[in-house]
């Protein structure tokens, strides 16, 4: 948000998968959502630090990470003055400064909680933080608006759902590296090696590490791991989405409105940050084209009227 050169970036917009799923209703296994948590990488440090910057005459910019506070120092482009917490004072003008509720959302303490249960379990899921379990239910959740928009859009979900390959993948590769690992004979910690064998254990339900073991899953893996390219004809379902809303008056603020409630009406949560609101960006984006710091193209895409 505030650039004198290149810097990291504040804020990660991740991508959402796209999803398929045939005509039934999802049906959530709290069982199987307990095995399956388990498997879900969670953080193992925070993610919000909770540092500040602060504009040259001491005026808060906003929270960051300790990364990005020191980059601003060693680039020369700020001066620590405070270390608890974590203070950077930038000396040269930002690009803008955190006006109104809209600014004062990212100069607010964030924590690390999940936003549903409050349980401090560190998984990240875009801008708000959910528990392994939330996560899950959330996805499936999700699938239920992707349907939706499927046919508002004329944008069909088609092959095979990308957050359950993507699992797939994740799963198979790591039992392969583990399998290639104990084949080869690598010199391994006896830790590691004992992680290793548990985890093929886990995966293939039997009882004991043996070379035939291993052979016949090297070969299996190998096959499961190959996947087919998807049809140079086939036009992603999220960019079609885009596309239709970009088209629309009411723009792509529309769409980010629409997910928004979703996640209210489906999730419930109870401990989302102050000043957290559906329509935060659109009010952000508002503030930028009054500045003249939003392209004409941009904002008409967004769904901004003067």
């Amino acid at each position: 948000r505030f650039k004198s050169q290149r810097s990291p970036s504040a804020d990660s917009i991740a991508n959402n998968n796209i999803l398929n799923a045939k005509n039934k209703s999802v049906v959530v296994d709290k069982n199987t959502i307990n095995d399956r948590k388990n498997a879900i990488p969670t953080r193992i440090k925070p993610l919000y630090h909770n540092c500040y910057l602060q504009a040259p005459d001491g005026d808060i910019l906003c929270t960051c990470d300790r990364k990005k506070a020191e980059w601003y120092i060693t680039k020369n482009l700020g001066k620590l003055v405070e270390t608890d917490p974590y203070t950077v004072r930038l000396n040269f003008e930002p690009s803008g400064r955190a006006l109104g509720e809209v600014g004062q959302y990212y100069t607010q303490v964030k924590l690390n909680q999940c936003v549903v249960l409050v349980m401090k379990a560190h998984q990240s899921h875009d801008v708000l933080l959910l528990c392994p379990s939330c996560h899950e239910i959330s996805n499936n959740h999700d699938l239920q608006l992707r349907r939706k928009l499927a046919d508002i859009c004329d944008a069909p979900l088609i092959g095979p759902m990308t957050h359950v390959r993507d699992n797939f993948l994740h799963n198979r590769r790591k039992l392969h590296s583990a399998v290639k690992a104990l084949r080869e004979k690598f010199t391994l910690p006896p830790r590691q090696r004992e992680e290793y064998e548990n985890y093929i254990l886990e995966h293939t339900g039997q009882q004991k590490i043996t070379p035939d073991l291993l052979n016949g899953l090297n070969e299996q893996l190998k096959n499961a791991l190959i996947q087919k390219p998807i049809p140079n004809k086939y036009q992603p379902h999220g960019l079609k989405v885009v596309q239709h809303f970009q088209k629309q008056e009411s723009g792509l603020v529309e769409l980010e409105r629409m997910w928004r409630e979703h996640f209210l009406f489906t999730m419930k949560p109870k401990y989302l940050p102050s000043l957290w609101s559906v329509r935060h960006n659109q009010e952000r984006l508002i503030i930028r084209q009054a500045q003249n710091r939003i392209d004409a193209d941009d904002a008409k895409a967004a769904g901004l009227t003067q």
